[in-house]
């Protein structure tokens, strides 16, 4: 698989998916869909996506929705959810709203300047949230 790289016009060049398919413009749709407008994901990102195009297939045969929410209520274990807050793919602020309305034990943010890839727009402030997160979960057991 050749490697994906921005032109001088600024457009994704190089990559063949399954089939034949130029990755390219499969790429450039995505990536609409994954980040903060004016935002460019990390080439790691833009060639992992690239081998998911080339060789994943999926096997669901029905496509997953959202969890019922007697389902989100019945949830006992510490959440973290990180929501970026220009995503696009949902309504980042009523998708944290509605699950802290209905998740027990959540912890939760809106990322600023981050969209649907947001550990790759926003990897330090991620990773802090992230850690901070499970520091929290061990402070009890090193009490007892």
């Amino acid at each position: 698989m050749r490697r994906l790289a921005r032109g001088g016009d600024g457009r994704v060049e190089g990559g063949v998916g399954r089939g034949g398919r130029a990755i390219a413009p499969v790429f450039e749709w995505s990536e609409r869909w994954m980040c903060a407008p004016g935002s460019t994901p990390p080439r790691e990102s833009s060639e992992l996506f690239a081998a998911g195009m080339k060789h994943f297939r999926s096997r669901l045969r029905v496509r997953p929705g959202p969890f019922p929410e007697e389902e989100l209520r019945r949830q006992l274990v510490p959440t973290l959810l990180l929501v970026g807050e220009k995503e696009v793919i949902t309504n980042g602020p009523a998708l944290v709203e509605r699950a802290r309305q209905l998740v027990p034990h959540l912890q939760t943010e809106l990322v600023p300047n981050a969209g649907h890839l947001l550990s790759g727009e926003q990897p330090e402030r991620v990773n802090a949230h992230v850690v901070r997160f499970l520091e929290d979960l061990a402070l009890p057991s090193q009490a007892a």
